[in-house]
């Protein structure tokens, strides 16, 4: 399993409470240290059966555009004749405008980020992490290839794998795609694509938005 230190815990994927069977998915590295281990068991056998990483994959973020809401456009946990407003943030993508997010977390305007999420309350789930993205040069439809069962860019001479969920905001349609059904659709559009990352690419990043204008 993974985490990014609270929250929901999810596959090496990404996808909510599953768990994976193996660490393929960890392809650029061959030691993980003892401070991405949140918690491991052992069997009867003295093998380790149950492994919780802390943020190594990147996948347990769900990424797109976030926007933070303060005041009387947060949210109100308060009761009785005084309320009381706590930001929140809601998160745009390809899956649509979620609901807003209690979130206790600086977010910088309107900008390109990870956001990993936990259970608040029945009403409510909260923002539990934040991975703000960087962004690369830019690239064009020639920067992109397909490599064994991944797509990937060239960008400066960084090779950058692209992830298999990638966001892409087309910017003049304000039209969000995802996937690689996603990517080739834009890049039979003939954009001119601003990348965003995670971390580089020795430390498992991958693009992860792309915004094509």
């Amino acid at each position: 399993y993974e985490w990014a230190g609270s929250g929901y815990v999810c596959d090496l994927e990404g996808n909510r409470g599953s768990a994976s069977d193996s660490l393929d998915s960890i392809t650029w590295t061959e030691l993980i240290p003892s401070s991405s281990v949140s918690y491991y068991h052992v069997n009867s056998a003295g093998q380790v059966d149950v492994l919780l990483l802390k943020d190594v994959t990147g996948n347990c973020y769900t990424y797109g555009r976030a926007y933070l809401y303060t005041g009387e456009d947060g949210i109100s946990l308060g009761s009785g004749t005084m309320s009381a407003y706590n930001s929140a943030a809601a998160l745009t993508n390809s899956s649509g405008t979620g609901g807003k997010y209690l979130c206790t977390i600086s977010l910088t305007g309107s900008s390109y980020v990870g956001l990993a999420l936990g259970r608040y309350s029945a009403s409510y789930e909260r923002v539990t992490a934040v991975r703000a993205l960087s962004r690369a040069q830019s690239a064009e439809r020639s920067d992109f290839y397909q490599s064994g069962d991944g797509w990937y860019a060239e960008i400066g001479g960084t090779v950058w794998p692209v992830s298999d969920q990638v966001e892409i905001y087309l910017t003049d349609a304000d039209v969000w795609l995802s996937g690689e059904d996603g990517l080739a659709a834009a890049l039979a559009g003939g954009y001119t694509f601003t990348p965003y990352y995670d971390r580089t690419p020795d430390q498992g990043g991958q693009i992860r938005v792309l915004a094509a204008g």
